[in-house]
């Protein structure tokens, strides 16, 4: 169980990772600033 317990953690910490790096890709620049089309 505690196997497959970290395997979930770490799946889950990439997931989150990836999801991290689009939402960066997807700011919005204006006026020299950064904004989150959303927020989280």
């Amino acid at each position: 169980f505690n196997d497959l317990l970290s395997s979930s953690v770490v799946i889950f910490t990439r997931e989150m990772a990836q999801t991290t790096k689009r939402i960066k890709d997807q700011l919005v620049r204006k006026e020299g600033k950064y904004y989150f089309p959303f927020f989280l």
